[in-house]
């Protein structure tokens, strides 16, 4: 079954509970989704000015602040943030051993 107008399935009045109800809908897929377009654009836009590594870290730590937040909101599984704290470890981990290493 195609859900084509959402509006008539809940009864907010503003566009906050519509995305609400598509998010619960979906099971969280909706802002799941939307949390990684927001990573990725951050990424790029990142690179232009900087290493990749430095644009990887930064990305994916405010992407793991966002994730918390909405996790915290029960908008998001608890995977996301979790998935974007492991790469931001990662990362770091990567940039601190290539500035101490002596090669």
């Amino acid at each position: 079954m195609a859900l084509y107008n959402i509006s008539k399935l809940t009864d907010s009045a503003n566009v906050g509970g519509i995305a609400t109800a598509s998010n619960s809908y979906s099971d969280g897929i909706l802002f799941g989704m939307g949390s990684l377009v927001f990573y990725f654009i951050m990424l790029l836009a990142l690179k232009r000015n900087s290493d990749f590594d430095e644009a990887l870290f930064v990305a994916s730590f405010l992407s793991f602040i966002i994730a918390g937040i909405f996790t915290y909101g029960k908008y998001l599984n608890i995977i996301f943030p979790l998935a974007y704290l492991v790469i931001t470890a990662f990362t770091g981990l990567y940039m601190w051993t290539s500035k101490n290493s002596p090669y």
